[in-house]
């Protein structure tokens, strides 16, 4: 299975240190060639965007495949441990 490319949605915007709005995008999926023939590999379905004639619509991007999309990590606290881990009761699991 070859990866052709990346398939991605714009899903929302912000603004960059120097104010520029900038776009935000998620890598919903890709398109795969295996045995000849090509897929769509869906991963993520972004919101659709609704059209002037009322019907929802999905505009996604193909890109070349990246070789590495870094992930946020988990919040660490002061102590190194993950964020939201600190549990204070009386389970014992």
């Amino acid at each position: 299975m070859a990866k052709l490319k990346d398939v991605v949605a714009v899903t929302g915007k912000y603004k960059d240190k120097e104010g520029n709005d900038k776009a935000k995008y998620t890598n919903c999926g890709a398109i795969i060639e295996s045995n000849g023939k090509q897929y769509l590999v869906m991963e993520v379905m972004p919101a659709p965007v609704v059209g002037k004639d009322g019907v929802p619509k999905w505009f996604l991007h193909l890109y070349e495949p990246q070789e590495h999309v870094a992930k946020p990590k988990p919040a660490a606290t002061s102590s190194g441990a993950v964020a939201g881990n600190d549990f204070n009761d009386d389970i014992p699991f």
